[in-house]
C-alpha cells in the first residue's frame, strides 16, 4: 500500500519459525498482536506526516506574510501628513520652495536636443 511505500520498515512481511505444534498452538495470537501493532505504528506514522505538513503550511503562510510585509510598507510610504505643523511651517504653508531665493535652478532641457 502506499502507506507501506512511504515507512518501509512496516513494509516488512511478518516471518515466523516455529515447529508445527508451537504455531498451532500461537500462531493465531501472534497473527493478532503484529496486526494490531502494525496497525498502530501506520497509525502513528500517518499522524506524523499530517503533523509535518501541518507545520510545513503554517511556515509557508509566515513566510508569504513575513515577504509580503515589506513590499507593503514600500508601496505605502511617502509623504505624511499628520496635520502638525514643523518648525519650518511657520505660515502654516506646507510649501516645499527653497528657503534661499537665488537657490539654483534646473537648466531647462530642450526637448529636441537631450544632450547638448
Amino acid at each position: 500500500s502506499k502507506q507501506d511505500a512511504d515507512e518501509p520498515k512496516l513494509a516488512t512481511p511478518l516471518q515466523l519459525t516455529g515447529t508445527p505444534e508451537e504455531l498451532d498452538q500461537e500462531f493465531g495470537t501472534l497473527l493478532t498482536s503484529y496486526t494490531e501493532t502494525r496497525a498502530s505504528l501506520a497509525e502513528q506514522a500517518e499522524a506524523t506526516v499530517t503533523i509535518l505538513n501541518e507545520a510545513k503550511k503554517t511556515s509557508e503562510k509566515k513566510a508569504t506574510k513575513a515577504i509580503a510585509k515589506p513590499a507593503a510598507n514600500t508601496e505605502s510610504k511617502g509623504p505624511e501628513k499628520s496635520g502638525e505643523e514643523t518648525p519650518d511651517d511657520e505660515n502654516g504653508s506646507n510649501d516645499s520652495k527653497p528657503e534661499t531665493p537665488d537657490a539654483e535652478q534646473p537648466a531647462a532641457v530642450d526637448s529636441d536636443n537631450l544632450w547638448g
